[in-house]
């Protein structure tokens, strides 16, 4: 009896751990179908949303400028930047390095200060031979753009499309890349 009992209660736990086992598959398998539709809608959104950047922003003299000014009528790089960020302050002699490279290819750079004043800005440039252009971007731009650290560069090309983004601190050899991609 015994052996029959333990046979009967074998096969039960069995049944039962293998329709667990189906069910959890089922869910788990809805749950990665859920999870990637999400993440497909995400970047959707984030590729509509980053097509290209249009927005309005006064330089250090306040000034107002468009992007369109230079957006769509050769190649730009736009850099998200702040006087008061390390990384940037890093950054700067490559940028500067690759803007004296390629502005004669016709690329612009409109760098956008986050966080800064104007005086801030127009100092800092001066001091450190920054020749292009210069905006101060005010808080909108950033969440339009989901700008969330700096530095942050776009590499958009000639006709206004953005072909590659950095986040965070590149090399020179990272950064030409993506100037080359555009030039």
């Amino acid at each position: 009896m015994n052996k029959f009992l333990f046979v009967f209660i074998s096969i039960i736990l069995v049944s039962l751990l293998a329709g667990c086992g189906s069910d959890q598959k089922e869910t788990d398998s809805k749950l990665q179908a859920k999870t990637q539709a999400q993440a497909k809608a995400q970047t959707n959104q984030t590729e509509i949303k980053l097509e290209t950047m249009y927005f309005d922003a006064p330089d250090p003299d306040g000034n107002i400028h468009s992007s369109t000014e230079w957006i769509g009528k050769g190649p730009v790089v736009i850099n998200f930047w702040g006087t008061w960020c390390p990384p940037c302050r890093k950054e700067i002699p490559d940028l500067i390095r690759l803007y004296d490279e390629y502005k004669d290819k016709g690329v612009e750079i409109l760098g956008l200060a986050l966080n800064d004043t104007p005086h801030k800005v127009k100092a800092f440039s001066e001091q450190n031979n920054m020749d292009w252009v210069l905006l101060v971007a005010d808080r909108a731009i950033a969440v339009k753009y989901n700008i969330r650290s700096v530095p942050m560069t776009f590499f958009i090309d000639r006709d206004g499309k953005i072909v590659e983004q950095y986040q965070g601190l590149r090399s020179y050899e990272s950064l030409k890349k993506g100037f080359d991609l555009i030039s």
